[in-house]
């Protein structure tokens, strides 16, 4: 139940639908026993752990009950893969936190072969929170022809609702918008509508990384923030 968690049990409550969840504040993965709720879906959203084994991380989960398990990951875990990326691509993780949510996911289908829905977002915007920010603190420049890869939380929230209500057990999704401008656009748009330090960026550097989703193609065609041109 943190700033994504808690918007889904908003729209949860709205719906008048039970839920039940826990933060870090009262819940510490490694150090309390896993929670064990009846319940229809599971939804597993924490940061990459990295200070937890992934096969720790995945024994320690006991959900009998639940119909579906949501995992959300990350399209970190493409890593070097370069070029137009579908939930085809096989990942490539090169980072920690990557190499270690990709070792969960797989852990998590083999636990969970039919009741596991792992949901790669994109870079998360919303809220007042947007990767600009923090990239007009950094030192080091941008790739300026990169493309943006990003996705608002409002519709993150619809995508996971969706899926819950699915009858289809969806192994992987992307979930990024399908508005891909290059990142020297729309973070200098957005560094001048935040009034933020001017961005610097690298034209020497290549990143021509284009996350797309073939399954939110057809089942969520209606976005709420397809653009992402607002907080």
């Amino acid at each position: 139940l943190g700033w994504l968690g808690n918007e889904v049990a908003r729209r949860l409550a709205a719906s008048q639908q039970e839920y039940w969840g826990t933060n870090r504040q009262i819940f510490e993965w490694g150090r309390d026993p896993f929670p064990v709720h009846a319940c229809d879906v599971l939804l597993l959203n924490t940061p990459p752990l990295t200070s937890i084994s992934p096969q720790d991380f995945v024994e320690s989960i006991h959900s009998p009950e639940a119909q579906k398990i949501i995992f959300i990951s990350s399209i970190g875990v493409y890593g070097k893969v370069e070029g137009n990326i579908s939930e085809e691509t096989i990942p490539q993780p090169n980072t920690k936190n990557g190499i270690w949510l990709y070792e969960v996911e797989q852990l998590l289908l083999e636990k969970f072969t039919r009741k596991l829905i792992i949901i790669r977002p994109g870079g998360l915007i919303g809220g007042l929170r947007h990767p600009v920010i923090s990239l007009a603190k950094k030192p080091w420049s941008i790739v300026r022809d990169g493309f943006i890869n990003l996705i608002h939380r409002n519709d993150l929230v619809e995508i996971i609702l969706t899926l819950s209500k699915q009858e289809e057990v969806i192994p992987v999704v992307n979930a990024v918008s399908p508005y891909h401008p290059l990142k020297s656009n729309y973070y200098d748009l957005w560094s001048r509508k935040l009034n933020l330090a001017s961005l610097q960026f690298s034209v020497d550097a290549v990143d021509s990384k284009m996350v797309n989703s073939e399954i939110l193609e057809q089942l969520y065609p209606e976005w709420l923030c397809l653009e992402l041109d607002t907080l």
